[in-house]
């Protein structure tokens, strides 16, 4: 019975050291964990947390600089609408309302342009602007085509129904009459009677 006590109390003193080794692992394991926590947090408060401070300083004055960008931008907008609206108001002031008259006198401008255009006519001459019309058959005011009559001259000049002569060119003829139409305005500008100059 004695040897059996002793044997049960050598078994129970070893479970206890084994256990108690067991537990001093255990709080090594704790303490080194602890220890691990610690560096893990001052490494981000030493590390981590200034790069990201300055990542954020960073960022602000980058928004900074773009607000800053803005305003210009901005004032460059407002400056060009104000040069808008003072050349629509420039415009507005320099244009010119047309009367019948004038719009009529452009209208025959253009026909006039449109036949010289088709036919490859001439426009001035002999230091003379001629007269052109849409409604003549040569393109020219005051020059008909007569070549059924006279095939050497086909063209007749005439000014208020007075025949200034017959040429061989609707250009020549046009040139005759711009010549008498300018000396009877020179004449009425005078203040000289109208007379038909025939040279």
């Amino acid at each position: 019975a004695k040897r059996s006590a002793e044997a049960m109390t050598t078994a129970v003193m070893t479970t206890a050291q084994a256990a108690a080794a067991r537990m001093a692992a255990a709080r090594t394991v704790v303490a080194t964990t602890s220890e691990a926590r610690t560096v893990a947090t001052a490494t981000r408060t030493i590390i981590a947390e200034p790069e990201a401070a300055a990542v954020r300083a960073r960022v602000k004055g980058l928004t900074a600089q773009a607000t800053m960008a803005k305003a210009p931008a901005k004032e460059a907008r407002k400056t060009v609408a104000r040069s808008r609206a003072e050349v629509g108001e420039a415009v507005a002031r320099t244009t010119v309302k047309l009367t019948a008259e004038d719009k009529e006198a452009i209208g025959q401008w253009r026909a006039q342009e449109e036949v010289r255009t088709a036919a490859g006519m001439t426009t001035q001459a002999n230091g003379l602007q001629l007269h052109l019309s849409s409604a003549s058959r040569t393109g020219y005011k005051g020059v008909t085509f007569e070549g059924r009559f006279i095939n050497a001259t086909p063209y007749t000049a005439r000014y208020n129904g007075h025949i200034l002569g017959r040429f061989a060119s609707a250009k020549d003829a046009a040139v005759r009459y711009a010549q008498c139409t300018r000396a009877a305005q020179a004449q009425a500008s005078a203040g000289a009677p109208a007379e038909l100059v025939i040279e």
